[in-house]
Formats: structure tokens, sequence, C-alpha cells
């Protein structure tokens, strides 16, 4: 049974998110990784922030941006982000919609040049390729699916990976943790929550996570409201019915009661 009293969660997940200064937030992982980021772009602008999206490895062109932007001068980046509040600049286009990746030392001459509030960065090849890690940087999110966990069956006795079949995505999850450059803090944000049912098991897992000292906060999410997902999930659904689909995305951040001791 979950021990109610051995977690604690935030009255708002979006606190966790570095505000100004030039931070640099990198994503890696696997599960939602490009829909957190443009969750994470989209309350950011709101508040008013303006946010520099780019990549250090090759990426397709956010669907959030209709235009790509590399071979213009720092002066007319600067410029366009101080007009519209949001900029995406990769490298020059590989094939099809992809663009190859920025290397570190021109993300951090753009970074001194355009002086974004916050840089969005993703740094992990498609496919958990290879991660090429921004520097400095001040938060790194690692995306895992919980669906891609199914949850351990109960009822009757269990061993070996039966026990926890879990355990592969606590495994990758702590992999890439351990990746993440020493000094920065990295946020597990685990997505898919509505395809995981047993909640002894995710707060298990989310223990689990807790075990690299660095890890403060968990975030669980159901990564909603992209219009081309939802019209995905409606489809084949009767008019009465598409009104039962949820809305919006709905993300908990969890923490150690411990630490409001602290």
């Amino acid at each position: 049974m979950l021990e109610d009293d051995r977690f604690r969660f935030l009255s708002d997940w979006r606190m966790l998110l570095p505000r100004e200064g030039g931070a640099v937030l990198a994503v890696v992982g696997r599960g939602g990784r490009t829909t957190v980021l443009s969750s994470i772009a989209r309350h950011l602008r709101a508040a008013g922030r303006r946010v520099l999206w780019t990549a250090t490895t090759e990426q397709p062109v956010p669907f959030a941006f209709r235009e790509h932007r590399a071979c213009v001068s720092d002066r007319d980046l600067r410029e366009r982000l101080g007009a519209e509040g949001m900029l995406c600049v990769q490298g020059p286009a590989t094939e099809g919609d992809r663009c190859a990746g920025l290397e570190p030392s021109t993300l951090r001459r753009l970074r001194a040049e355009l002086c974004p509030d916050v840089v969005l960065v993703e740094a992990e090849e498609r496919g958990g390729g290879r991660v090429v890690w921004p520097a400095p940087l001040s938060l790194a999110v690692v995306v895992g699916a919980l669906g891609s966990a199914t949850p351990p069956r109960t009822g009757g006795p269990a061993s070996g990976r039966d026990a926890n079949p879990s355990s592969s995505l606590l495994a990758e999850l702590r992999a890439k943790l351990a990746e993440v450059p020493p000094g920065v803090r990295p946020l597990p944000f685990l997505t898919g929550l509505a395809a995981f049912r047993d909640l002894d098991a995710m707060f298990a897992l989310v223990e689990g996570l807790w075990e690299d000292p660095r890890v403060a906060v968990v975030c669980l999410g159901e990564m909603l409201g992209d219009p081309r997902r939802e019209a995905a999930d409606a489809r084949g659904l009767t008019p009465a019915r598409e009104s039962e689909l949820p809305r919006g995305e709905r993300v908990w951040a969890v923490y150690r009661a411990a630490l409001d001791d602290d």
C-alpha cells in the first residue's frame, strides 16, 4: 500500500523551471521528450520569458515553428527573439525535416549574443542515441514513459523479472541520470500517467529514482493539449464520446516528505 506520509506534492510543478539569467535547460530520454519541451516553452512564454529553442544533436524542426532559421546574423536573430519572444535556431538542414545540432561552442556564443531568458535544448539523438550536453547547464530533464512499464501482477506470487516489470524503465532512467554532468540538477519527468494504473508500483518507481542523491523531485504527467494527438485519440469515437476525452496536461511534482524538515 502507498504510504501517503512519505510523499509530498508541489502546488505547481512549473516552479521547478529556471526563468531568467540565460538559464540552460536540456531534455533527454524518450516517451514524449519534444512534447515535454513544448510544454515547458509554452509555460515560460506565458510568464513573459524570452526563449531560445535549439538542439545539440540532429533533430526535426519542432512543429511549433513554421520556418527554420540557421544561416542569419546574430543581430537578426536577436531582433527576432525580441519581437517574437521565442526563436528556434538549429544547424544546417540534413534530410527531410531534420537539421544538424549546434556545437556547444556555437550555443554558448548564441546565448551570449542573443541574451534569452532561458535556453531549451534537445540534447539526445532520436532513438536514444548519443547525448551532447550544453554547457553551462542549469537543469537536465530526463524523460521516461510510464506506459512502457507494465504494472506488476497482483494476487499471486511472482519471482525474478516478473516481480517488478517496471525495473527495466527504472534501470533506463538511472542510466540516463548517471550521464547528467556533475553539479547539474536532474529532474526525472515520467509521461503516460494515465496508462499506469498501479499507484504502489508507480511510487515505488519514484522512490527508486530518489536513490540518486541529486534527485529531489520527480514529475508525473499526462502530456495532453497537442491538437494532433487529441485528434488521433478521438478518431473513431462518436461525437458524444469525444467529450469524455481528457483535455490539457496534468502534471504532478512529487518530493520526499522528509525534505519539509530541511
